[in-house]
């Protein structure tokens, strides 16, 4: 985790020198992440005639819907060179391999679809495996160049392509069947806002988050327009909800998540930390199925997250689009 509020410290230094920030990329990357560049291996014999692409899911504070979108640009990537991708968050230090126990021996297959027939174990016995990692072309090179993405509709480029799309699993999709029906009605509108340690540590790079005025705003336009009556709203944190509920003029429902109610405010640091070890599958499917039932609505206002993303790029997968959305996309930290 220190390293990474290190690239955070670097990159505010030199946000706006994109020539001066691709080789501090380099250099930083080469120097401290050797190890987790692409590589080519053989594990066994198996599938002589397919090419595996491992997508490694590293570090503590990347959550599920950051997963989800790390993985997707890989997909895209793997299908580009007729590779047969497949993510492994059960082999590399990341805060959901603690969920392989028992009968689980892949996480990913929690919360998403698999990606191919073949499992983690079969892959790591076969012949043709590339780790998937940094390549000095992708640094020198860069597919996107650093803030050269500015909208909403630039980053759902940036994630669909080779006719890639990566749904959820059975559980997730009964999970969510299970619990919003209460919560939607044909007249909901949907929106998702960040607070606590989004808005206190601000990711640089990342978009910045509206305030309870911005969105009450366009929340009051919609409900107007299209004469809507509920608020299917997705927040961590607990004040920008109260705010809310005391703002708008129609229902607001929200499906409770109490584990966050004890983020310090006063002391900030990553919301994960206040969710214990035994309680990390449940509050994540939670968030999950909050993420679902974003896509489930005709209409959206939302700040841009993965969690975003997700239901936007969840909608479209399954051949639909939202009747009216609003992103607030205007503005980085």
């Amino acid at each position: 985790m220190l390293l990474e509020r290190i690239s955070e410290f670097l990159k505010k230094k030199v946000r706006n020198h994109p020539f001066l920030f691709r080789w501090m990329k380099l250099f930083y990357t080469v120097f401290f992440y050797w190890d987790t560049r692409q590589k080519r291996r053989s594990f066994g014999d198996k599938n002589p005639e397919v090419t595996f692409y491992v997508i490694p899911v590293r570090g503590e504070i990347i959550g599920i819907m950051g997963v989800y979108l790390y993985a997707l640009r890989h997909v895209i990537r793997a299908r580009k060179k007729g590779y047969v991708p497949i993510v492994d968050m059960k082999n590399y230090p990341n805060r959901y391999a603690s969920l392989c126990r028992g009968a689980v021996t892949d996480p990913w297959l929690l919360f998403f679809a698999p990606l191919s027939p073949y499992s983690l174990e079969e892959v790591y016995q076969s012949k043709n495996v590339v780790l998937a990692g940094w390549t000095f072309s992708d640094l020198l090179h860069p597919e996107v160049e650093y803030n050269s993405v500015n909208s909403m509709d630039q980053m759902i480029r940036q994630h669909t392509g080779e006719g890639v799309f990566v749904g959820i699993s059975a559980s997730l999709r009964e999970a969510a069947q299970k619990e919003l029906e209460p919560y939607l009605t044909q007249k909901t509108l949907g929106v998702l806002v960040r607070g606590t340690d989004y808005v206190s540590i601000r990711p640089m790079g990342h978009f910045a988050q509206p305030s309870v005025e911005e969105l009450t705003e366009q929340i009051e336009a919609f409900v107007k327009k299209y004469d809507l009556d509920n608020i299917f709203l997705v927040t961590e944190d607990i004040r920008i909800e109260e705010e809310i509920r005391k703002r708008v003029s129609v229902q607001v429902s929200a499906i409770s998540q109490p584990e966050y109610a004890s983020y310090d405010y006063q002391k900030g640091g990553y919301l994960f930390e206040c969710i214990q070890q035994e309680d990390l599958y449940a509050s994540t499917m939670k968030y999950a199925v909050k993420c679902v039932g974003l896509s489930q609505c005709d209409y959206l206002v939302s700040a841009v997250t993965s969690g975003s993303m997700f239901s936007t790029l969840l909608r479209l997968g399954e051949g639909r689009r939202f009747a009216d959305a609003y992103f607030f996309d205007d503005r980085k930290y």
